[in-house]
C-alpha cells in the first residue's frame, strides 16, 4: 500500500477543521473548501465522515483543476453517509473543462440494510466522481479504493467528447467501477 506525504502548496484537510476520527461530519468543510476556490487538498491519515442531506446530495460542482491527495488508501478512509439514504449521492461533479486528480484514498459507501429490490438500490446511488462536462477533461485516479458503493465510482455522462481517463493501482468492491452513458 502506497503512502504519500503532504506536498508543498496543498491545503491540509485537518487544518481546515476536518475531524480525522470520523466522529464529526466533514462534508461542510469539504464544501467550503471547494466553494472557496481550493485547488489542492491533502488528506492526512485518518477516518473522515462525509454525511450528505437531500440539500447537499449533488456534492461539490467543480469547473476548475483540482487535486485531492490522501496519505494513502491504507491510511485514509472517507466514509459516505447517511446509511440507507433515500436519495442519490454524488461526492464530486465536474461541470466544466478541468483536470482532476484523486490519489491515495479509500472511499466507503453507506450501509444499505433492507434493500432487496434493484429499484430500492437505485434510489440510493452513491457516486464518487461524475463528469457531465461537454468538453474534454483529464481525470487521474491513482491508489484509490472504493467499497460498498451501489453504482460506479467514476461515472461519465452527457460528454460529447470522452475524457482522458487514467486509472492506476485501484481496487473496488460492490458495484463500484467505471460507468458511461
Amino acid at each position: 500500500v502506497a503512502t504519500f506525504a503532504a506536498p508543498a502548496g496543498y491545503d491540509d484537510f485537518v487544518t481546515l477543521g476536518a475531524d480525522p476520527t470520523g466522529q464529526v461530519n466533514a462534508e461542510p468543510i469539504l464544501r467550503a473548501w471547494f466553494e472557496g476556490g481550493g485547488s489542492k487538498l491533502f488528506i492526512p491519515a485518518g477516518t473522515y465522515l462525509l454525511t450528505y442531506t437531500n440539500e447537499t446530495k449533488n456534492g461539490c460542482q467543480v469547473a476548475r483543476n483540482v487535486k485531492i491527495l490522501g496519505a494513502g488508501e491504507g491510511v485514509v478512509t472517507v466514509t459516505i453517509g447517511p446509511d440507507n439514504p433515500s436519495f442519490a449521492i454524488t461526492m464530486l461533479m465536474l461541470t466544466g473543462a478541468c483536470d482532476v486528480t484523486l490519489q491515495g484514498i479509500k472511499f466507503v459507501g453507506p450501509l444499505m440494510t433492507g434493500m432487496i429490490y434493484y429499484e430500492q438500490v437505485t434510489t440510493a446511488l452513491v457516486l464518487g466522481l461524475t463528469v457531465t462536462s461537454a468538453t474534454p477533461t483529464n481525470v487521474v485516479v491513482d491508489h484509490v479504493r472504493w467499497e460498498r458503493l451501489t453504482s460506479p465510482f467514476l461515472f461519465f455522462g452527457g460528454s460529447s467528447t470522452p475524457p482522458a481517463l487514467f486509472v492506476t493501482n485501484c481496487i473496488g468492491g460492490g458495484y463500484g467501477g467505471i460507468g458511461m452513458y
